[in-house]
């Protein structure tokens, strides 16, 4: 698996709140430090690179990259603290005169890994293909108060990036973590290849860092080829397993109902390991299941 694949964060500005590693080192992989402006109290992020690799976290540079300039600094940054990871922010790039194909060529030159990380609706014509190479995660920030609705479509979305970007492109979400008091984790698609934006919203306890949490597989979006049927709800999964406790209750620690029906999986104990053949059985195909979903997204 990538790195780009694991749960991610990015950090704006170093600080106290940050240097939690009790709250979020069993969240993410890795995490994203910004080097520009608002970091300038301590743009090395010194504090906050030891405790991450204390909590077995990767830790490495972004930028809202504006210019070349922008770039050749953030790339220096990264070698600096010895990684071959960059954030590469690029977003409006016809306003600030970039040229795609010149950051693809850059970054071809430096040799290392970039997250390039760009506006939900990826820039039209400006040869996003040559950056294919790269995943790129995609800003969903639907709980922003300047989010347009058009964009809520996340299928949507991906068709159009795929379409700059061409075959084989891997595509991530970048989910807005603001403003606090309505962001939702439950309203995300976790099970795809995500990060998290801005990690300094969060918060600093176990509980908050908690709610973001996802345990399982979170594959790369990949453009091209013929997509897979996504299965849905109709998956049958339940009523197959229902049959076979019908038949051998035995293999099961469900008791049914008054009203004669078997219960949903989500009713038995969290332990796994008390759990009888079927019962572990349905839980297998539902994962199975959900995965195979989610990256059809």
């Amino acid at each position: 698996m990538e790195l780009f694949e694991s749960t991610g964060v990015l950090w704006i500005a170093p600080g106290g709140d940050k240097e939690h590693p009790e709250a979020w080192g069993d969240v993410i992989e890795w995490g994203a430090l910004n080097i520009g402006a608002e970091a300038s109290a301590d743009p090395n992020w010194i504090r906050q690179r030891q405790l991450m690799a204390g909590a077995g976290v990767a830790a490495f540079p972004w930028l809202h990259v504006r210019s070349m300039g922008d770039l050749d600094r953030l790339l220096d940054f990264a070698d600096r603290w010895g990684t071959r990871y960059a954030g590469v922010n690029i977003e409006d790039v016809v306003s600030d005169n970039l040229s795609v194909p010149a950051i693809a060529a850059r970054l071809q030159r430096w040799g290392g890994n970039a997250l390039i990380i760009t506006l939900p609706w990826v820039a039209n014509g400006q040869g996003w293909s040559s950056l294919s190479a790269y995943p790129f995660a995609l800003e969903y920030f639907p709980f922003d108060m300047s989010w347009n609705p058009i964009f809520d479509d996340m299928n949507v979305l991906v068709a159009h990036a795929c379409a700059e970007i061409g075959d084989d492109a891997k595509i991530t979400f970048m989910y807005g973590t603001y403003p606090s008091e309505i962001a939702n984790p439950s309203k995300y698609n976790l099970n795809v290849a995500h990060s998290f934006y801005p990690g300094d919203s969060i918060g600093t306890t176990v509980a908050e860092w908690d709610e973001w949490q996802h345990n399982g597989p979170t594959p790369f979006i990949t453009c091209g080829g013929t997509p897979m049927p996504i299965i849905g709800y109709n998956d049958g999964i339940a009523a197959a397993v229902n049959r076979l406790r019908d038949m051998d209750p035995k293999g099961t620690i469900m008791v049914k109902g008054t009203d004669g029906k078997w219960p949903p999986l989500s009713s038995l104990p969290p332990d796994v390991s008390t759990w009888k053949a079927y019962d572990k059985l349905q839980r297998t195909l539902q994962i199975l299941k959900d995965d195979h979903d989610a990256g059809q997204v």
